[in-house]
């Protein structure tokens, strides 16, 4: 069976992974810890921003980024009402930081 992440996880794992070498034993004991306040965090956020009509928002998941970025790029570029780079924009994603691919 796959093991599939939300994007907000699989931002969470990105750094986990960067900071893993560095972290002592009883660090990434507390990880499923952290992971869940992170998630708590997140769903709270989200339910706040819902009810905040006066906060505009631009919602992109991590997994879209990496597979989409002139048309996330684009995206923002719209919900800016900037005229930006765009190209420019999704040139900056660098695939080959993403260590922890999940599909």
């Amino acid at each position: 069976m796959e093991t599939r992440f939300t994007d907000d996880e699989e931002g969470l794992l990105e750094q986990a992974f960067r900071l893993r070498e560095s972290q002592t034993e009883e660090q990434r004991a507390i990880m499923p810890l952290l992971t869940q306040a992170f998630r708590d965090h997140i769903r709270q956020i989200v339910a706040w921003l819902e009810h905040r009509e006066e906060i505009p928002v631009c919602r992109m998941g991590f997994r879209k980024l990496l597979s989409e970025p002139l048309g996330c790029a684009q995206t923002v570029c719209d919900f800016l009402e900037l005229n930006l780079n765009v190209e420019a924009m999704a040139r900056a994603v660098d695939i080959s930081l993403y260590r922890n691919r999940c599909s």
